[in-house]
């Protein structure tokens, strides 16, 4: 992996400015691929190939929806790269989401939760915390703070 790459995934939803946060991404010099999840519950059939895409990346974005709160595939997607210290974005889909429509995976792991405002492509490589609900308000403190080693 020479150059740095990120994964952007979802269930079913892709986000309503897909264009732009690609753009966002190849203008700060990363390559991206796509991974839609298949809607599922139980457990994952694909999950030699969502562990061999997250090896690939550095960064997963993963976009917020409720098709995804308990997709087994999502679940694994972010547990592994979490797991393999990948640095995850977490964009909301829709203007109108609720915090309980996000997967608990991602609730534990995402290092931010953002709504996309034009230009999150400084989060690619910022170790703070971004956490903000659908309705633009921020959470309340985190009891669980991540910080990457190394």
């Amino acid at each position: 992996m020479g150059t740095d790459e990120v994964l952007i995934t979802y269930v079913k939803k892709k986000h309503k400015s897909h264009e732009d946060i690609i753009e966002d991404i190849l203008s700060k010099g990363f390559q991206y691929h796509e991974m839609p999840l298949p809607e599922e519950v139980g457990e994952c059939s694909i999950d030699q190939e969502v562990r061999s895409r997250v090896d690939e990346c550095n960064v997963l974005v993963v976009y917020i929806s409720k098709e995804g709160k308990v997709n087994p595939c999502l679940t694994q997607a972010v547990n592994y790269a979490k797991e393999r210290n990948k640095r995850i974005i977490s964009l909301w889909v829709e203007d109108n989401a609720e915090v309980g429509d996000m997967n608990g995976a991602l609730e534990r792991h995402s290092d931010c939760v953002i709504i996309y405002n034009g230009d999150f492509s400084t989060l690619l490589g910022e170790e703070d915390e971004v956490w903000v609900k659908p309705n633009g308000d921020g959470f309340s403190d985190r009891e669980i703070k991540h910080h990457k080693c190394g």
